[in-house]
């Protein structure tokens, strides 16, 4: 096990970059955008004529599957 005494000869290499969800989409916040992207481009691909889709009482769930059309 390592043990260290000071951190006066530590250099950390890290980076760390993040992105707010609230900046993937203008309509869209959370994470929402990122969770439904995918399985609405095969709807979109295969001509579903439509979408059955369910989420929580305080969700934005259906709110964000109908602005994935919007940019």
């Amino acid at each position: 096990m390592l043990t260290i005494h000071t951190l006066e000869n530590i250099r950390l290499n890290a980076q760390v970059s993040l992105k707010p969800e609230y900046l993937i989409h203008p309509a869209v916040s959370g994470n929402k955008y990122r969770k439904l992207k995918y399985n609405l481009q095969k709807v979109k691909s295969e001509n579903y004529q439509g979408i059955l889709t369910f989420g929580g009482a305080f969700s934005n769930h259906i709110a964000a599957t109908a602005a994935q059309d919007r940019p």
